[in-house]
């Protein structure tokens, strides 16, 4: 069920496994939840919806975009190695 407009819940309205046009594929900003903060967070990448589902993640929906296939790493996230350690 759809949290709030333009988000789904997992499972919901994502495709099962991302859309591949070559070597391309879609990935989306999502939400997980933080134990510290006890609230949901925004991610600082973008998953594919599969990686989105194992985190059990809110995909934006609205947020989608296409990316090389090459820029997503083994477990599904873009831009990771943009992040700080």
């Amino acid at each position: 069920m759809s949290n709030r407009s333009g988000t789904a819940d997992v499972g919901e309205s994502l495709p099962l496994t991302a859309a591949s046009d070559g070597d391309c594929v879609e990935v989306y900003d999502f939400e997980v939840w933080d134990r510290e903060l006890q609230k949901n967070v925004t991610a600082p990448y973008m998953a594919t919806p599969d990686a989105i589902r194992r985190l059990k993640g809110i995909a934006d929906l609205e947020s989608m975009r296409v990316v090389d296939r090459s820029a997503v790493d083994d477990r599904g996230f873009y831009g990771v190695h943009a992040q700080p350690s």
